[in-house]
């Protein structure tokens, strides 16, 4: 969903049911994801967050967000780029 310009919403329930994460395209694609990933830790060892409404839903909406961004913002980490496989 648009919300302004080239910032827009994506659904990535799983942590809760109502989660969205606010992308923005801009030299980098950015992901402020919230509690949809809420450390790095958790990309690292690909495992969603562990308050979730669903384990699968939860990894499908953290994979859709890592699928998309190169740079994410996590609910309770810094910042981390997203290592991309060549």
């Amino acid at each position: 969903m648009k919300v302004a310009g080239r910032v827009s919403a994506m659904e990535t329930p799983g942590h809760t049911a109502g989660s969205v994460t606010i992308i923005v395209e801009a030299e980098q694609r950015c992901a402020i994801c919230g509690d949809a990933i809420p450390a790095k830790a958790n990309y690292d060892a690909g495992v969603p967050p562990a308050i979730h409404t669903g384990r699968r839903l939860a990894t499908h909406s953290m994979n859709r967000i890592l699928s998309w961004a190169e740079i994410v913002i996590p609910g309770h980490d810094t910042p981390f780029e997203v290592a991309r496989k060549k």
